[in-house]
């Protein structure tokens, strides 16, 4: 870190709390209410039928074991985690390239036949709210209480990451929706 004071600054207020969680929260947001969309009107298109139903009526429910999982195994792995640049700094890295990568895989769709479409999807879904964004979320989550021992600066750096959790929804569900 390049960050020398004990005080936290604005600027790492802004980007570290505010605009960096906004960008990975922005998302999940927008996939919460154009996934489903994507899936049905584009992805499948033409192939609806029992059984891509079922699968897209069943993806998300079966998968909340899984997120359930991978939220608590993220979080016994940051605590486990002891380098030079924390615990949670890592772990916020290796998740934005995997946040990256996934957000990718969720909107592919290599394949023409209807079972590798489906499985594509399941991988990807599960990789994105599995994996990818319970190491960034709890990683995050983390930073707050150890950035500071003054507690009037870890206040501001929560609400900051409130706030923005708040923005990516009012964007996700009612600005993203109009755009498009």
């Amino acid at each position: 870190t390049k960050v020398k004071s004990a005080n936290v600054k604005i600027p790492e207020i802004l980007f570290g709390y505010f605009a960096g969680p906004f960008g990975a929260l922005l998302a999940s947001g927008i996939f919460t209410s154009f996934l489903n969309k994507y899936w049905t009107e584009v992805l499948f298109a033409g192939q609806l039928d029992g059984a891509v139903n079922t699968f897209l009526t069943l993806l998300p429910l079966l998968s909340a074991v899984l997120i359930a999982a991978g939220n608590l195994t993220a979080g016994q792995i940051i605590e486990r985690t002891k380098t030079k640049a924390g615990k949670a700094r890592p772990w916020i890295l290796l998740s934005s390239v995997l946040l990256a990568l996934t957000c990718v895989f969720m909107f592919l769709a290599p394949f023409d036949d209807k079972t590798l479409k489906m499985v594509f999807t399941a991988v990807s879904y599960n990789l994105f709210y599995a994996v990818a964004y319970p190491l960034y979320n709890t990683a995050n989550s983390t930073l707050i209480p150890v950035s500071t021992r003054n507690s009037k600066q870890r206040g501001l750096l929560a609400s900051a990451t409130n706030v923005a959790g708040l923005a990516v929804m009012g964007t996700g569900s009612m600005v993203f929706p109009v755009l498009l």
